[in-house]
């Protein structure tokens, strides 16, 4: 058990460089028990290298990633999943053929559990997530909304304590993006940390507790919403017209 006043994830002095490319460059943060952090940034500005790194598919070129109180940045991705670090990907790539709770079921599968009480668990998930009515669904006919909730399903089948999510509300309409972020929010409930990276800042503003600006691999800001989103540097960098309106 993490102690309340120890941060759930911490990286220091986190860098990744690919040969002349500085990706990311000294980065440190922390997400807390329970928190909904979001990252933002223009494109190109290091998030998902980010990601990257705390997840395990890169190795830090300098720097240090802390889960749970211990070091893991030589940790690879499959142990970090089966120490509770899950993810959600951008693009959403199901097992076309299969329905969309064997999907979910396959994830939790992954982690040991029989198959009849992973898919009585992806059926939990199917029902947590939206997915109840088409759960038997064939997975290669889901729509963009489906496939979001499709891939956090998926995420939380690995039982994480920390949830990675990229990019899950792009592509949505107004309506599908607060069904989403009415999902997000309760996971903290469940006792999960969140860390999210979005360019919808509507978004932003609505799901998350804290904020965390990068750009061109550096932090740039952090603190609560209205905090980071009204900053000079971030509404030049990144918002750039969008603060105005």
């Amino acid at each position: 058990m993490v102690a309340a006043s120890s941060p759930v994830l911490a990286t220091n002095g986190l860098t990744k460089h690919f040969r002349s490319v500085r990706a990311l460059e000294d980065v440190s943060m922390r997400a807390d028990d329970r928190e909904i952090v979001g990252i933002i940034g223009p494109n190109g500005a290091g998030k998902t290298t980010l990601f990257n790194l705390i997840a395990g598919a890169f190795r830090p070129t300098s720097g240090t990633v802390t889960f749970g109180g211990k070091d893991i940045g030589r940790m690879p991705a499959y142990q970090r999943c089966r120490h509770g670090i899950g993810r959600t990907f951008q693009l959403i790539q199901p097992f076309g053929s299969m329905t969309v709770v064997e999907n979910i079921a396959v994830a939790i599968s992954a982690t040991g559990v029989g198959l009849g009480a992973a898919r009585e668990r992806a059926a939990e998930l199917a029902h947590r997530t939206g997915l109840g009515p088409i759960a038997e669904k064939v997975a290669g006919e889901v729509n963009a909304v489906e496939g979001k909730r499709l891939e956090l399903a998926r995420a939380l089948g690995s039982s994480p304590t920390l949830i990675l999510l990229d990019e899950i509300f792009s592509g949505l309409n107004a309506e599908e993006v607060t069904d989403l972020i009415a999902i997000v929010r309760k996971l903290p409930d469940d006792g999960l940390t969140v860390l999210l990276i979005e360019h919808n800042v509507g978004a932003i503003r609505r799901v998350t507790d804290r904020v965390l600006a990068i750009d061109a691999g550096r932090l740039v800001s952090e603190g609560t919403p209205e905090q980071v989103l009204s900053d000079p540097i971030v509404m030049e960098s990144y918002l750039g017209q969008r603060a105005s309106a």
